[in-house]
């Protein structure tokens, strides 16, 4: 299921939140994608998590003090086929969601609502991390 490559950036991102919002009946999704502003809450975070898994090369190495701009991400998400890797949020169960609740109540620095949405790249790639062992997870348990 990929996109049209004459859409452009902003019809990609719509369509694919329009995609999720069509799989995703619970109503902790509802706001899954709220792709024009930063986000705010524990899913957008963790969906902001596979998008960065799309985005960023895996093995570059950067200083923890970088910052990484939402409105940044969106540019990047032009040449991403989103709707593959960010519908695998809706293949993730309430006791995962519970434990994902947890993670990141343990690094309350993962976001900071005063910077507009700015994520420390250290937080974003322990997020990474620990999301592709959360992927192999729910993937090995559907197996």
């Amino acid at each position: 299921m990929s996109l049209s490559s004459s859409s452009t950036s902003f019809e990609k991102l719509e369509q694919a939140r329009a995609s999720i919002k069509s799989q995703c009946r619970r109503s902790d999704f509802s706001e899954l994608m709220a792709f024009k502003c930063p986000p705010t809450k524990l899913i957008e975070m963790l969906s902001l998590v596979l998008i960065l898994l799309e985005t960023q090369p895996r093995k570059e190495s950067l200083p923890n003090d970088q910052i990484y701009e939402w409105l940044e991400i969106v540019k990047r998400l032009n040449n991403s086929d989103l709707i593959d890797s960010i519908t695998k949020m809706d293949t993730i169960s309430k006791d995962t969601l519970d434990k994902a609740k947890i993670f990141i109540n343990r690094h309350p620095d993962a976001f900071n609502e005063n910077s507009l949405g700015k994520c420390s790249l250290s937080i974003a790639y322990l997020l990474v991390s620990w999301s592709l062992a959360l992927i192999n997870h729910v993937e090995s348990t559907q197996n």
